[in-house]
């Protein structure tokens, strides 16, 4: 079966699962603002997926492969990045839920969430060597197009904003701890993953004088 095929799979696998922890925590009683939200969660994923299968397959496909080479301790840290992000937030956010949210701060979740998606999808179209690990794959260079033109780990502002924009959909406590501890998980890989290009990927030294910040154009 096609790798890229496969990744697809499992990433709707994923949502489907936020969706059920989310469902499971608030006792399978779901608000319309909430039906609405997965809807365009699952919604941008599809359209994501539609158009990485056609312009840049190859992207999944290197995400479906094995990856000994990376340090342990990544794959620990990425574990505990991953129950947090698409399990245990969404879990919390149902236990918490209350009456309708505050609508502003609402759609501006919303807001952040799709430009979260589209960050991603503009990241992972161009660079085929974005791994789920920190690693240094054959014939890798380092890529200097679109999103990597301004910040030099896209993929990592998408999925802050992601985390971000959970706080202001749902608006809880349990989910800001969480959605804080991501960033801090995430700020931390972005330093790690930064020191271990330079320190293994040809040209990666030179593009960090290029390109000075690591998430946030003009500050960090």
């Amino acid at each position: 079966m096609d790798k890229a095929f496969v990744q697809s799979g499992k990433i709707l696998i994923q949502r489907l699962i936020a969706l059920l922890c989310f469902a499971f925590g608030a006792h399978f009683s779901l608000r319309e603002v909430d039906w609405i939200f997965f809807g365009i969660l699952f919604g941008s994923t599809v359209g994501s997926l539609v158009y990485l299968n056609i312009k840049g397959a190859s992207t999944l496909q290197g995400r479906e492969e094995s990856a000994s080479d990376s340090p342990p301790s990544d794959f620990i840290i990425l574990a505990i990045y991953y129950i947090l992000h698409f399990i245990l937030i969404f879990y919390f956010a149902g236990v918490e839920v209350g009456s309708s949210p505050q609508m502003g701060s609402y759609f501006g979740g919303i807001f952040l969430g799709v430009a979260s998606s589209v960050l991603s999808t503009w990241a992972l179209s161009v660079n085929p060597f974005l791994y789920p690990t920190v690693r240094v794959g054959e014939e890798q260079v380092v890529i200097k197009d679109g999103p990597y033109r301004f910040i030099r780990h896209p993929a990592y502002s998408s999925s802050i904003l992601s985390a971000v924009s959970l706080v202001l959909i749902f608006q809880t406590p349990l989910v800001g701890a969480t959605a804080a501890l991501i960033a801090v998980i995430l700020l931390g890989r972005t330093v790690l993953e930064d020191r271990y290009l330079a320190a293994n990927l040809a040209g990666y030294e030179t593009y960090r004088r290029e390109v000075r910040h690591r998430l946030i154009p003009y500050f960090w």
